[in-house]
């Protein structure tokens, strides 16, 4: 099974030498898409592996299968100014099962882990 995950990220962080993405096991940045109001459109696929809790996988889930997360990352790898951790564990094993999208919003001034609410578009 896999989920299909999208993150608006709202006040994307710019510079003039860095790059801003959704970033990938092996370091590489992959670019939002903009929005009209300003925003980045961030779209990923994970596989769920069905075990209890579920285990999300794939080229973008970071730590541990208790705490997986994505990484928005500002920098030029390997060098980080700052990464947005975007937990999924609030993602329930009944919006896994939908096989719906699930959509997040953060804040790109931010620069921590962050907490979200995970809705079904």
């Amino acid at each position: 099974m896999q989920v299909r995950l999208q993150v608006v990220c709202h006040h994307p962080p710019t510079t003039d030498s860095s790059l801003f993405g959704l970033q990938d096991k092996d370091q590489n940045l992959h670019a939002g898409i903009l929005q009209t109001d300003g925003s980045l459109l961030f779209e990923c696929v994970l596989n769920v592996k069905e075990v209890d809790p579920p285990n999300l996988l794939g080229a973008f889930a970071h730590g541990t299968p208790k705490e997986r997360f994505l990484y928005l990352s500002l920098g030029t790898p390997p060098l980080w100014i700052k990464r947005i951790k975007v937990m999924l564990s609030s993602i329930t094993p009944a919006q896994m099962n939908s096989g719906r999208t699930l959509r997040a919003e953060v804040d790109g001034q931010r620069a921590a882990s962050v907490r979200v609410n995970w809705t079904l578009i």
